[in-house]
C-alpha cells in the first residue's frame, strides 16, 4: 500500500471515530498521522526499521496500525469501525449524523447523498420517525449547499491536497507529464477547485485517467470527453484535464487560464482546427504577444503588454517578522536564525510583539533588553546576521507602542494592528495615516488584519493611506502567514499602481518551519507585478538596512 492510501485510510479512521463519538483527541490523532505519512517518501524504510514513531505525531498504536496496512494492505481497526457504522456512512457524514444516518437507512435505505437527496424530496424523510418537515428541509438545504458550494481553500491547503492528487495518480499510471494548474498555479489566495493537466499519448492518457478515477477519497466522479473531475469527502473538487503532448501549448493555456484571459488568447488564435502548438510560447508568438506569468493571466490588458520579470523566491535574502519565545514564538533566537541559515538566508529579524499586546506575550522594555541580549549571544552561535526588531501595535489613535527612543534604537520596526479592529471606516483610516506618517521608517505589517475564510479585512479608505506611504516612504509587508496572505494581491497591484515601490515579503514565522511561509509570500509578491528590484529584502543585509533602518525622514 502506497503512502497516500495509508493516509487515505488514517483520516477514515478518523472520520469514522468521529461519527462514533470518539474523543477529538484520537480523531486529530488520526488526521495529524496522515498528514505525517504523506509528507514522508521514506515511510517503507522507517517501517522496516521500526523507526515510524519518529515522525511527528506517530505513538506507537498509530506506529502499528500503519504497519499493519503496509505489510497487510487492511487495517483491523477501519474493517471494525466501518463494519459498526451503518452502510453509507463515509459519503453520509458530511450532510447527517450517525443516529440520522441509521435511521435513515433502516426506514429507507438510504446510503449515499443522491438518494437522501430525492428522499428528501420525495418528502419520505419528514416521515421518518425523529425527523419531520424541519428536519428534513436542513437535510436537503445541507445537500444543496454541499453540491453547489465547494468548501473554500486557502491557497496552501489547497496546493497540499493538489499534490497528493498528482503524486497518487503518477504513482499509478506512471505518466511522465502531469502538473497542477488553474487556480492553484496561479496562486489565488482562496479558492474552490483544484485543476491538474496530464499530457501525453492516448495509452498514457487512459492509465491516468483510471488513475484520478481510483483515488481512495474520491466519493462521486464525472466524465467529460477531455477531463475527468471527481469530489472528496470533504467536499473539495478536482479535475484533471487531458491533452495529446503535440498540442500542450492550448491546453495549458487554457488549463492555466483564467476563463476570462483564455478567451482573449482564442480570439486572438487562427481559427484553423488543424494548427497545433507544441508550447505555450508558441501560442502566445502566434497571437504576437510574451508569455505572462501564470500569476498575472487575471490582469486585463496582460497580452501584448511588455515582458515581465518577477522576483523569485531563491532571490529573498533575508527572513522577514520572526518571533521567538519571548513574546509568542514556539523557538528561541537561535534556534529561527540557524533555521534561517540552513534555508541559506543572510540575516533574519526578530520582532516580538510590543507592549499592548499582552496576550501574545508582548515585550515591556526591560523583557526587550533581555531579548537583546539573547540576540547578542546567538549572533556569536551563527553566520546569519539577525536584526533588532519589533512588531509594534498601531495604537487605536495611530500612535506606535514603545517611546521613539526605544524604537530608534531598532534595526526594523513592523507596525501592525492587533486590536480595535471593528473601529469604522473614518477612525480606521486616521488611525493608519497617522501610524504611516510617525517620521521614524516603519513597515505596514499584515495590513488589513484580515484571516483568509475567518476575518474580514479592516475598514480603511485604502488610498489616503496609501497616500500616506508614499509621502512617508514607509514600507509594506506582504505577509507570508498562509492564514493570512495578507494585503492580498488585488491591493497590492492598486498600491503599486498608485507608487508604491517598497515592499518586504515577510514570512511572519512563529516557528522554525514557518520560515516556509516564504512560498505564500513570494506568490502574493508576483500576484502584485513585482521586480525584484520592489521587494526589499532581496538586497544584502547592508542594503536592507539602509531601507528599512528607523531613521527620522
Amino acid at each position: 500500500m502506497d503512502r497516500l492510501t495509508i493516509a487515505e485510510a488514517l483520516r477514515s479512521i478518523a472520520s469514522y471515530l468521529e461519527l462514533d463519538g470518539a474523543p477529538r483527541f484520537r480523531v486529530d490523532a488520526y488526521v495529524r498521522g496522515a498528514r505525517a505519512v504523506e509528507a514522508t517518501k521514506n515511510l517503507d524504510t522507517l517501517a522496516a526499521q521500526r523507526r515510524l514513531t519518529e515522525l511527528p505525531g506517530i505513538g506507537h498504536g498509530l506506529a502499528r496500525v500503519i504497519d499493519e496496512l503496509l505489510v497487510t494492505g487492511r487495517s483491523t481497526l477501519l474493517e471494525q469501525l466501518e463494519a459498526a457504522m451503518p452502510p453509507g456512512a463515509k459519503e453520509l457524514a458530511p450532510v447527517a449524523t450517525r443516529k440520522q444516518i441509521e435511521r435513515l437507512h433502516a426506514a429507507l435505505g438510504v446510503t449515499t447523498i443522491a438518494e437522501l437527496e430525492a428522499a428528501c424530496r420525495a418528502g419520505r424523510v419528514r416521515e421518518v420517525s425523529g425527523f419531520g418537515v424541519a428536519t428534513e428541509a436542513k437535510l436537503l438545504a445541507k445537500i444543496e449547499r454541499f453540491h453547489v458550494v465547494p468548501p473554500a481553500l486557502r491557497l496552501r491547503a489547497a496546493r497540499v491536497a493538489a499534490d497528493k492528487i498528482l503524486d497518487y495518480v503518477r504513482g499509478q499510471s506512471d505518466i511522465a507529464h502531469i502538473e497542477v494548474v488553474g487556480a492553484v498555479l496561479r496562486g489565488e489566495e482562496t479558492l474552490d477547485h483544484i485543476e491538474l493537466l496530464a499530457l501525453g499519448d492516448e495509452h498514457a492518457l487512459a492509465l491516468a485517467r483510471m488513475a484520478f478515477e481510483r483515488q481512495p477519497a474520491a466519493i462521486e466522479v464525472s466524465h467529460a470527453a477531455a477531463a475527468v473531475s471527481a469530489r472528496y469527502v470533504d467536499g473539495t473538487r478536482a479535475t484533471l484535464h487531458l491533452a495529446p503532448l503535440d498540442d500542450a501549448g492550448r491546453a495549458r493555456v487554457r488549463a492555466i487560464g483564467p476563463a476570462s484571459h483564455v478567451a482573449d488568447v482564442e480570439a486572438c488564435l487562427p481559427k484553423s482546427t488543424d494548427l497545433s502548438y507544441p508550447d505555450e510560447a508558441a501560442v502566445y508568438a502566434a497571437i504576437g504577444s510574451a508569455v505572462p506569468p501564470p500569476e498575472l493571466r487575471d490582469v486585463p490588458g496582460i497580452l501584448g503588454a511588455a515582458p515581465v520579470v518577477l522576483v523569485e523566491a531563491h532571490e529573498l535574502r533575508g527572513a522577514i517578522h520572526c518571533h521567538t519565545t519571548f513574546s509568542d514564538g514556539k523557538d528561541s533566537v537561535l534556534a529561527m536564525a540557524r533555521a534561517a541559515e540552513a534555508r541559506g538566508l543572510d540575516y533574519i529579524t526578530i520582532t516580538d510583539h510590543s507592549p499592548t499586546a499582552s496576550y501574545a506575550g508582548g515585550c515591556d522594555i526591560d523583557k526587550l533588553m533581555r531579548q537583546w541580549e539573547a540576540i547578542d549571544e546567538a549572533q556569536a552561535e551563527t553566520r546569519v546576521r539577525i536584526l533588532r526588531g519589533t512588531e509594534s501595535d498601531i495604537l487605536a489613535d495611530g500612535a506606535l507602542d514603545y517611546p521613539d527612543h526605544i524604537l530608534e534604537r531598532l534595526d526594523i520596526i513592523i507596525a501592525s494592528i492587533h486590536n480595535r479592529y471593528q473601529q469604522d471606516e473614518d477612525a480606521m483610516t486616521r488611525r493608519l495615516v497617522r501610524a504611516m506618517r510617525h517620521p521614524l521608517q516603519k513597515v505596514w505589517g499584515h495590513p488589513f488584519g484580515r484571516l483568509l475564510l475567518r476575518r474580514p479585512p479592516v475598514p480603511c479608505r485604502f488610498d489616503e493611506v496609501v497616500e500616506a506611504i508614499v509621502e512617508s516612504d514607509a514600507i509594506i509587508e506582504l505577509n507570508g502567514d498562509p492564514w493570512r496572505m495578507d494585503m492580498g494581491s488585488a491591493p497590492a497591484r492598486h498600491a503599486h499602481a498608485l507608487g508604491v515601490r517598497r515592499f518586504v515579503v515577510s514570512v511572519d514565522a512563529h516557528a522554525v518551519d514557518e520560515l516556509r511561509n516564504v512560498q505564500t509570500g513570494i506568490t502574493l509578491a508576483r500576484r502584485a507585478g513585482l521586480s525584484r528590484a520592489e521587494v526589499l529584502n532581496t538586497r544584502d543585509v547592508d542594503g536592507f538596512l539602509a531601507a528599512v533602518r528607523p531613521t527620522r525622514g
